[in-house]
């Protein structure tokens, strides 16, 4: 009988949780992985767009694309309806939510991507930023490494661009486009 609760249960949480926006999805996706190296996949691949993901204990979901802000804005809200009460009703949750707050936030970086610092998007020149946005959504490894390498070689993003620069055809300068940071 309990098991039969347990399955309604389930079903109608998983058909409520469909209804929701995507970062309230994901919060809750994320509360339920406990491993901190799925968490931060999860949290890749979210940024990226969404996609399949295989949690902890083998199951693959679909996963929505979500902004990273808005998930750790969420994550915030939630904490601190859960700290305004006279108790704290689960402990777990509570850390949990800690956790899932300072990763999404973490993975912003409080850089350039970070939504919470305006400034990084003006002070960038608008190919570094395009660049940089592909860099931070994939997963470390040979992929990252191959994007940086071609960029240092000269490839891709890297490229110099022909366009005119103001500096003269005998200026040593380095050029104005690509990954030189100048605009």
């Amino acid at each position: 009988r309990n098991s039969l609760l347990e399955v309604v249960k389930q079903t109608v949480l998983d058909h409520l949780t469909k209804k929701c926006p995507p970062h309230v999805q994901v919060v809750g996706l994320l509360c339920q992985t406990e491993k901190k190296e799925s968490r931060h996949e999860l949290l890749r691949r979210v940024a990226a767009g969404g996609g399949v993901f295989e949690n902890d204990k083998g199951l693959k979901c679909q996963i929505p694309g979500a902004n990273l802000n808005d998930i750790a804005n969420q994550a915030d809200d939630l904490l601190e309806s859960m700290e305004t009460r006279p108790t704290i009703p689960d402990r777990k949750l509570l850390a949990r939510l800690v956790i899932v707050r300072e990763e999404a936030r973490n993975m912003m970086g409080g850089g350039l991507l970070d939504e919470r610092n305006d400034r990084g998007l003006n002070t960038l020149p608008q190919a570094e930023v395009n660049f940089l946005s592909k860099l931070v959504v994939l997963k470390p490894g040979k992929s990252v490494e191959k994007m940086i390498s071609d960029v240092m070689h000269g490839k891709e993003e890297g490229a110099d661009s022909t366009e005119s620069t103001n500096a003269g055809p005998n200026s040593d300068l380095e050029p104005s486009t690509g990954t030189s940071g100048r605009v």
